[in-house]
């Protein structure tokens, strides 16, 4: 009778121990998820800052340039 409640024991600790490493792993994927959109999103606000500076220092060498010429 003792086997049966050492093996039953061991079958319940087995299945908290499964339970746990899976909430864990759920965890983990939602975190990395979770960042993965993040620096998505960081990199789309990067690109359009550098686009929006390309286009601001265009112009800069553009009225540089034309300010030059009258001189």
């Amino acid at each position: 009778m003792a086997h049966f409640v050492n093996e039953a024991i061991m079958w319940i600790v087995i299945g908290i121990f499964t339970y746990c490493t899976y909430k864990a792993d759920k965890t983990r994927r939602e975190a990395d998820k979770a960042r993965r959109e993040y620096e998505r999103k960081a990199q789309r606000a990067v690109a359009a800052v550098e686009g929006w500076r390309d286009a601001y220092l265009k112009v800069y060498h553009m009225r540089s340039s034309e300010e030059g010429g009258e001189e």
